[in-house]
């Protein structure tokens, strides 16, 4: 688990629009990031 919000986490790997990271995340991945996290407790 990290402390970093999605935004920040958008901003590290390089989006500079979360929306669009969260987006290509959704896709990718089936779930979004915010999905993900609460599934892992966070």
């Amino acid at each position: 688990m990290t402390r970093f919000s999605i935004d920040q986490i958008a901003h590290i790997v390089g989006y500079s629009d979360a929306a669009v990271f969260r987006s290509v995340f959704r896709k990718r991945c089936g779930l979004s990031p915010r999905a993900i996290r609460m599934a892992r407790g966070g």
